[in-house]
């Protein structure tokens, strides 16, 4: 009796494991949880770049600001399964949309997020986010440093860039020379 509930548990499951790892590599394109995701980073001499995600894993980086040189791609499965995972953990309703740490000459990004009827501002300054936000801004930042991308010669607008991407706080020490 215990043998065959062992069994019966067993095929559940492995039938369970199946759907959901096949869900995420079955040929048919994934969509996003989001409509847009456009993201901006800046670290200071570190540069500055810009991505732009579609819903179905189209996307645009940006290097530089004016002018801004602009690469494209397309996501693929297992990568957009990665990015809605981290995505998911994420309950952007109840986030703030801003965070900013108090010392002078930190990295800052800004994001826009889209979704069918919503659209969420997050401006970080310094490492003052939430956990499970840096993590998702983490991913961002290393997708585009290990994607392999295709120059395109056209104009993106990327709202986080313009529209987003506050001056930092003034500095601390007020006039002071080195």
């Amino acid at each position: 009796m215990l043998n065959n509930q062992y069994n019966f548990l067993r095929k559940v499951l492995t039938f369970l494991l199946c759907i959901i790892f096949l869900g995420c590599n079955k040929k048919d394109n994934i969509k996003l949880k989001f409509s847009e995701l456009d993201f901006t980073y800046g670290a200071g001499m570190g540069g500055l770049y810009s991505l732009k995600i579609d819903s179905v894993g189209n996307f645009f980086i940006g290097r530089g600001r004016h002018p801004v040189t602009v690469y494209y791609g397309q996501l693929n499965n297992k990568e957009k399964c990665k990015l809605d995972s981290i995505y998911s953990l994420i309950t952007f309703d109840k986030m703030d949309s801003l965070y900013v740490d108090k010392a002078t000459d930190l990295s800052s990004y800004s994001m826009i997020i889209r979704t069918d009827n919503k659209v969420k501002y997050i401006f970080v300054y310094g490492e003052k986010e939430p956990s499970k936000l840096k993590e998702f801004s983490d991913y961002l930042k290393q997708f585009t440093h290990n994607t392999n991308f295709n120059q395109k010669d056209t104009i993106i607008t990327f709202e986080s860039l313009e529209k987003g991407y506050p001056t930092p706080p003034p500095s601390s020490h007020h006039g002071d020379t080195l």
